[in-house]
């Protein structure tokens, strides 16, 4: 798969279509990359969710010039909630994250190993922060 399959696939598992949020997501906001977010004014409340794919490493899995390779990354979904309000919220968010994406298929081959959370703390403008991390593998060329 291609950074733009995997980019579809993912925002897919979010939204319904690339401008609206389905019932996979209706919880709060989600600020996506390269879009114009301001928590201030966009976000429902004190919270939203903030979505990055970092690709990892592409390499070779069968030799020749039909042959299948590997391409790695990691989804990345921050949850925000408002500070001074405890931790429940924000963890509530991860474990629902982590369900929606932890060790599932994502489209037809994004395939998501089991999901992290790890707590970040607050954030220089006051938001609590934890992060949650959904290693992935999928095939190239196939």
């Amino acid at each position: 798969m291609s950074p733009l399959e995997i980019r579809d696939a993912v925002f897919n598992r979010l939204f319904s279509n690339l401008s609206s949020i389905n019932a996979n997501w209706s919880t709060t906001n989600v600020a996506v990359p390269n879009v114009d977010f301001n928590p201030e004014n966009d976000a429902y409340d004190g919270e939203w969710i903030r979505l990055a794919i970092r690709y990892g490493s592409t390499f070779e899995g069968e030799k020749g010039t039909k042959g299948v390779g590997i391409r790695t990354g990691v989804i990345m979904i921050s949850t925000f909630t408002s500070g001074g309000t405890g931790t429940r919220k924000a963890a509530t968010y991860a474990s629902r994250v982590e369900t929606l994406f932890g060790a599932q298929l994502v489209g037809a081959n994004v395939m998501c190993q089991q999901a992290e959370s790890n707590e970040q703390g607050n954030d220089l403008n006051g938001y609590y922060h934890i992060l949650t991390s959904i290693p992935f593998n999928t095939f190239v060329h196939e």
